[in-house]
C-alpha cells in the first residue's frame, strides 16, 4: 500500500523479486527432494528431454483468452461485446482441445489421469473455491475501504495486516493438527469459521472503524492455513508417489484460476448490486420527500452559515446527500457480495466429504512403534 501511494503499483511486483531469489536459494540448499522423483527425473534425462509445446500452447491460449474474459467482462458488458465473445469462444475451444490432447499424449503437460483419483479431484475442486474465497476477499477488502471510506493505499493494506500476521501463527499449528486429526474436520470448522466471518461482514456500515475492519480480516484470514495445510494432505491419499509432482502442479492452477475466477465474480455481482441499491435509493431524492427536503434545507442553512451564497448552498447541499447515497449504495453492495460469499462457502462445505479418510502421522508412529513415519508422510 505504501509502494502504491508513493510510487507506482507497478513495483509490488518487483518485491517478489528477492523473495523468489531467496525462496530458490532455500530450496536447493535445504529441501530434499523424495526418491521417487528425483529417480523420475532420472529416467526422464536419460531417454532424452521432452516438452509438450501442444499442450502449452493450448492451455497458454486457454487461460488466458478466459483471463481477459473474465477481467474484462464487466467493463464491456460480457458477451454483448465482440471481444468477449471471441475470448470465450477461444477458451471454450482451447480447453476442450487440451484435454483431448492430454488424454492421448505420452508425456503430458499436465497429466488428465490424475483426475481418476476422488481424493485428487474432489481438493482441485476445493482448492478452486478456496482461491475464489482468498484471493477475492484480498481484492475485495481494500477496494471497500478505498471506495466507500475513502482509506488510502496504505490504510487498506495496514487494514489487512493483522489477517496476516494470524495466519503466521495459525500455519504452523495446522500442520501440527493435521498429523492428528482428519482433514474433513478441520477443514469443516475452517469453513464454518470462514463463513461467519462473511456473514459479520455483510453487516457492516460506513460508520465500521479502522479497527472493526482488521479483527473481521483476522478472523476470516485465521481459518485460511486449516483450509490448506489438510487439503493438501487429502490431495495426495492413494496418489502413486510418481505422480506427486505433476498433481502439485495441477493444485497450483487450480489455486490461481479459481482466484481469478473468483475476483471476476465478485466484481460483476459487486456492480450489478451497486446499480440495484442506487437505483432505490435515489429514487427519494425528490423534492416531495419531506426527509429529503428536510435534509436539502438543513445542510443548505449550515452552508449559509459557513459563509457560502445561498444558491450556491443549496447546490452544494443537494450535491452532499447525493454522495452520501451513493456512498450507502456502495456499502450495501458490497455487504451483499459479503453476504453471497457466506453463502457460497456453506453450500461447499459438504465436498469436503468427497475426500478419503488420509492416514494420520500419529497413528503410523503408534503402528509401528517409531516415530519415522512423521516425517514421510510430512514429505
Amino acid at each position: 500500500g505504501w509502494i502504491t501511494d508513493q510510487f507506482s503499483w507497478h513495483w509490488i511486483f518487483l518485491i517478489n523479486v528477492p523473495v523468489g531469489l531467496l525462496s530458490l536459494f532455500l530450496v536447493e540448499t535445504m529441501v530434499d527432494e523424495p526418491r521417487l522423483i528425483v529417480e523420475e527425473r532420472r529416467r526422464r534425462w536419460a531417454r532424452g528431454a521432452h516438452f509438450d509445446f501442444p499442450g502449452a500452447a493450448l492451455i497458454a491460449l486457454a487461460l488466458g483468452s478466459l483471463e481477459v474474459m473474465l477481467d474484462r467482462g464487466v467493463q464491456d458488458d460480457w458477451f454483448a461485446s465482440p471481444i468477449i465473445r471471441a475470448a470465450g469462444i477461444v477458451a471454450g475451444v482451447c480447453l476442450v482441445a487440451f484435454v483431448v490432447w492430454e488424454i492421448i499424449e505420452p508425456d503430458p503437460l499436465l497429466d488428465m489421469s490424475l483426475f481418476k483419483y476422488r481424493s485428487f479431484a474432489s481438493a482441485t475442486f476445493i482448492i478452486m473455491t478456496i482461491g475464489v474465497i482468498l484471493f477475492g476477499t484480498t481484492q475485495f477488502i481494500p477496494q471497500m475501504v478505498q471506495q466507500v471510506l475513502g482509506y488510502t493505499a496504505e490504510q487498506a493494506g495496514l487494514a489487512l495486516t493483522l489477517g496476516g500476521i494470524i495466519t503466521l501463527f495459525t500455519m504452523p499449528l495446522a500442520g501440527v493438527l493435521s498429523g492428528f486429526v482428519q482433514p474433513r474436520i478441520l477443514m469443516g470448522g475452517a469453513f464454518l469459521v470462514e463463513a461467519l466471518a462473511m456473514w459479520h461482514m455483510s453487516h457492516f456500515a460506513t460508520t465500521v472503524t479502522f479497527g472493526e475492519i482488521a479483527l473481521a480480516r483476522m478472523w476470516q484470514g485465521a481459518p485460511i492455513p486449516f483450509l490448506f495445510v489438510p487439503l493438501i494432505s487429502a490431495a495426495y491419499v492413494g496418489l502413486p508417489g510418481a505422480k506427486t509432482n505433476r498433481a502439485s502442479a495441477m493444485i497450483s492452477v487450480g489455486r490461481n484460476l479459481g482466484g481469478s475466477i473468483g475476483i471476476s465474480l465478485v466484481q460483476a455481482l459487486l456492480a450489478r448490486r451497486q446499480q440495484f441499491h442506487q437505483a432505490r435509493l435515489i429514487v427519494g431524492l425528490q423534492p416531495l420527500n419531506p426527509v429529503y427536503a428536510h435534509g436539502v434545507h438543513s445542510l443548505t442553512q449550515a452552508l449559509t452559515a459557513r459563509g457560502a451564497p445561498p444558491a450556491a448552498a443549496s447546490r452544494m447541499a443537494v450535491g452532499t446527500l447525493y454522495q452520501m447515497v451513493l456512498r450507502q449504495a456502495n456499502m450495501m453492495a458490497f455487504n451483499d457480495v459479503f453476504w453471497v460469499l457466506a453463502v457460497f462457502i456453506v453450500l461447499t462445505l459438504p465436498t469436503i466429504f468427497l475426500l478419503r479418510r488420509a492416514p494420520l502421522a500419529h497413528a503410523h508412529a503408534h503402528g509401528s512403534g517409531s516415530t519415522r513415519a512423521a516425517p514421510q508422510h510430512a514429505s
